[in-house]
């Protein structure tokens, strides 16, 4: 068991022991009283350092309550008390660019994801880091489609993704990447791009038994396959007989 004792006491005793003509003693008295007040310390940190994992987990569920309930203040407040917890958790960050994503807020979800990806490069390398990285880079893929950034550098960057995610083997994260080049294709109207895209997002998902995600994606490859019907009828000339 620690035995915890004041400060002072310690010190005036010590004082005495030096007094007296003792130095022996009050190094002695010192070595204990510093071995003490070393393992009270470390208590105290790992003590707080508990608490605030606690409390950032807490938060987290908070946030993700508050969104359940259309309380969006509140949820991206919660949201960012979990990150004042636990500065270096990922999870905080993620979801408030998720939730400003879904408010349409997309140059708040961008920051929030930059930031996401800028501490997941903070950690060693590995290949733990490399998919927190790659997880970033897709926030970002998505949040730039779903906001209408559709210029050729987002395509780049869906690219560039597409490559990361095929040296990691990620799966799932490839599949996301293809499903996103084919919309972002069929917004600038590149229809059989889209199509060639959107087809191996649904061969990759099937590749890991991903049922939800594969559904998702036909269901986007016949919509695209509608909208270039549409887009066909409007273009066609409007012909005249005479008669």
């Amino acid at each position: 068991a620690v035995t915890f004792f004041k400060k002072d006491d310690v010190l005036i005793e010590a004082a005495r022991f030096i007094a007296q003509k003792q130095p022996s003693d009050a190094v002695e008295l010192l070595i204990n009283a510093a071995a003490v007040a070393k393992t009270a310390a470390l208590y105290a940190e790992e003590s707080a350092l508990a608490a605030k994992q606690r409390a950032a987990t807490v938060f987290l569920a908070l946030g993700q309550a508050y969104e359940e309930t259309r309380q969006v203040e509140n949820a991206i407040s919660a949201y960012k008390d979990k990150i004042s917890m636990s500065p270096n958790d990922l999870d905080g960050l993620r979801m408030l660019g998720s939730l400003h994503r879904g408010i349409l807020k997309t140059q708040d979800a961008l920051r929030y994801f930059e930031e996401l990806k800028a501490k997941a490069k903070e950690a060693g390398p590995g290949r733990a880091r490399d998919l927190q990285c790659l997880e970033a880079d897709v926030e970002l893929i998505v949040t730039r489609r779903s906001g209408g950034i559709v210029g050729d550098s987002a395509i780049a960057d869906i690219e560039r993704v597409i490559a990361l995610a095929t040296d990691l083997n990620s799966q799932h994260r490839l599949g996301i990447a293809y499903l996103e080049l084919g919309r972002m294709k069929s917004m600038r109207k590149f229809w059989n791009q889209a199509a060639q895209a959107i087809e191996q997002a649904i061969k990759t998902f099937e590749a890991v038994d991903d049922t939800t995600a594969a559904s998702v994606a036909r269901q986007t490859l016949d919509d695209k396959k509608r909208l270039r019907k549409e887009a066909a009828v409007v273009k066609a000339p409007t012909t005249f007989s005479i008669h």
